[in-house]
């Protein structure tokens, strides 16, 4: 029987691209946005306030309008703003199940509660990033639950190390996959050098293969495996692990150790939706690549 697997909320929050929500979403990311705004998903699951220019009303209106589980709440800046945050806390729990509030100085974290109004408050971390960051040091976050807030896949592993992470959101994959790259373990993967599609139809491939290794590295703690689809020249690979049939070599699932830029590295696994998990790889990596593998595809 699969033992259970505890791991975060993965949350794709971006507006402006009604099918990357739809990939994602459909892979088993969580959808979250920034609110008021325009909607692509119909359950919102975690809504973020525009920390730049803040507006508790119109921010009030749109959380109990979508009510989400997940939301921010004011960045919590300096001591004198505790009372102002609160407020809009104590607020936001009329329609969430978790607030987030982000402290963005030392010592912050002391003055935040556990809860208010029975919702949970979730700390906020904002990992650095052209749109903010947070000053408080890693260590003042305990084990507090965190919300790791949007950056790169590998800076939000390194802290899934050393923090109480429960859930996170990412709209990284933007920056990568315009360029016709994925993200691919812990290197990129020139779609263009595995797969034959034109530019339009890369993009969104380059956008799924990301979204799949990063909740893959998330939720087995490890980038240094990589995943994508098997094409013709995987077949040897495929009999070899004893699961290849010409009705099953599409969208099937390679797991691949040491990843080249180029989709090579060594085939230890492969998933497709007719097929059992085949494993060719050591029995640690074996259970984690199955526990991580169910995570994502049977949850």
């Amino acid at each position: 029987m699969m033992q259970s697997y505890d791991y975060p909320d993965l949350i794709y929050c971006a507006t402006g691209n009604r099918q990357y929500a739809q990939i994602a979403t459909q892979l088993g990311m969580r959808y979250g946005t920034r609110l008021p705004s325009r909607v692509y998903h119909e359950n919102i699951f975690f809504a973020d306030q525009d920390w730049k220019r803040p507006d508790k009303d119109k921010y009030m209106r749109a959380l109990a309008q979508h009510e989400p589980y997940i939301a921010t709440v004011l960045d919590y800046e300096s001591p004198a703003q505790f009372d102002e945050v609160m407020t809009w806390a104590e607020e936001a729990s009329r329609y969430v199940q978790i607030i987030v509030v982000i402290p963005k100085f030392s010592g912050a974290i002391s003055h935040i509660p556990e809860s208010v109004n029975n919702k949970t408050v979730r700390l906020g971390y904002s990992v650095p990033t052209r749109y903010g960051a947070t000053s408080v040091p890693v260590w003042e976050f305990g084990r507090r639950e965190v919300h790791l807030l949007d950056d790169r896949p590998a800076k939000q592993l390194m802290l899934k190390h050393y923090i109480n992470v429960k859930s996170a959101d990412i709209n990284y994959f933007h920056h990568v996959v315009r360029r016709g790259e994925a993200i691919y373990g812990n290197r990129r993967l020139h779609v263009n050098s595995v797969y034959s599609v034109d530019k339009y139809k890369a993009i969104y491939l380059a956008f799924e293969i990301s979204v799949i290794n990063y909740m893959f590295a998330m939720i087995a703690q490890n980038n240094t495996i990589a995943l994508r689809y098997a094409t013709e020249r995987d077949i040897p690979a495929l009999k070899k692990l004893g699961m290849y049939h010409k009705t099953t070599i599409e969208k099937t699932l390679l797991v691949c150790t040491s990843p080249t830029r180029e989709g090579g590295g060594r085939i230890v696994a492969a998933k497709h939706a007719t097929e059992q998990i085949i494993i060719d790889a050591n029995a640690q990596n074996a259970q984690i690549i199955e526990q991580t593998l169910h995570c994502i595809f049977n949850a």
